[in-house]
């Protein structure tokens, strides 16, 4: 069963804030329903409205979200059998650009 506390949460802001230093981003951690910590993205350098043709700045952005899902999945597990309907993770992980009433902001 999905369980997230404020102790583990702290484990893994700490395991994300050395990524969200190296990329420039603000962002701001919480957790949702004891099931889910939630991350909020709110400003950086970082274009994660990207375009075909700028290929660069989607490398990063990529790079960016891996490295992030990564620490904020470290120590978790996904023993999820689909086919039986029976599902058996750790913990999930939500990432949010910006939110509906506050957009990310792209600083220079």
């Amino acid at each position: 069963m999905a369980y997230m506390n404020q102790e583990r949460k702290a484990e893994l802001v700490a395991l994300a804030k050395p990524i969200l230093k190296k990329y420039g981003v603000k962002a701001t951690f919480a957790v949702d329903n004891h099931s889910t910590i939630v991350c909020n993205i709110w400003s950086g350098p970082i274009d994660f409205d990207i375009d075909v043709e700028n290929s660069d700045i989607e490398k990063e952005a990529d790079q960016f979200m891996k490295e992030l899902r990564a620490a904020l999945n470290t120590g978790n597990h996904n023993n999820s059998r689909i086919e039986e309907d029976y599902f058996d993770v750790g913990w999930y992980v939500t990432i949010n650009v910006g939110k509906w009433n506050k957009p990310y902001k792209l600083v220079a």
